[in-house]
This record gives structure tokens, C-alpha cells and sequence, in this order.
């Protein structure tokens, strides 16, 4: 990204769904700006995580705090949490996205705000999961 601007916020997004993270970015009275990201020439793989909380569980409704642990290839790994927001005036998605490189699978691990945890084996890359809290997940 090469602009000069008065912004106020950014935002990143899988505008385009094909993988990489796109920018939007809200300019101070001016309009808001989408730069493409063009990674998905690389041709690498994507995970996108959505999780959704059990209140009567204690694990909010949008999983708010919740850990995502995604680990693909030999060594690979990545780490993602669940936020609200991040920064000022400044709002991303709840779904988590997850870059993994030439690897076709991923076993991710989810450590729910409530400390239970859930594991999921094999997911297929270029997709986008839910992945609902189950009240059988471990301490």
C-alpha cells in the first residue's frame, strides 16, 4: 500500500473471498479506500474460522477471547484470537483467516474463553468452517 491519506481506521477483510486479506481503510472526511491484496497469485492454501459460543456454557455467542491454533506442513503453525475490536474505530470479522502456505490440511486446536478445549483434525485447505462449541469439550 503506497497512499497518502488522513485516515482514521482500517480494517482488514477477505473482501473478495479468495483467501489473502484485503484493507479497507475509513478516511478523515473523505471516502473510505479497498486495496486488494493480490497474494492469491501465489497460490497458496487458506483456512477461514468462524467460531459461535454457547452462552449456558459460558462462552459468549460471537467466542469473544476464544484461541485458535492451527498447525499444517512438518513445523508449521499459527495463532489466532477472537477479538471484539482492535483499535480505534476500527471493527474485523470474527471469522478467523488462516494462510497455510502449500499445505492441503490443518489440524486446529480451539481453546473456548471458558479454558474447555475442542480439536478438529484435517481440515481441508480453501475452506471456511463454523465450528460450534461442543459442551463435551476437554479441561
Amino acid at each position: 500500500m503506497d497512499f497518502v491519506a488522513n485516515s482514521r481506521s482500517a480494517a482488514y477483510l477477505d473482501f473478495d473471498n479468495d483467501g489473502d486479506l484485503d484493507v479497507i481503510v475509513n478516511n478523515y472526511h473523505d471516502k473510505a479506500q479497498l486495496f486488494e491484496n493480490q497474494a492469491n497469485t501465489l497460490n497458496n492454501n487458506w483456512l477461514k474460522i468462524r467460531l459461535v459460543g454457547a452462552p449456558e456454557h459460558g462462552v459468549n455467542q460471537d467466542a469473544i477471547g476464544a484461541q485458535i491454533i492451527v498447525g499444517f506442513g512438518d513445523k508449521g503453525y499459527s495463532w489466532r484470537q477472537v477479538s471484539g475490536s482492535q483499535g480505534y474505530m476500527s471493527v474485523h470479522p470474527k471469522e478467523q483467516s488462516i494462510g497455510l502456505g502449500k499445505s492441503t490440511q490443518a489440524k486446529v486446536v480451539i481453546i473456548w474463553p471458558n479454558g474447555k478445549r475442542q480439536g478438529l483434525d484435517n481440515l481441508k485447505a480453501n475452506q471456511s468452517y463454523t465450528v460450534k462449541y461442543e459442551a463435551n469439550a476437554v479441561q
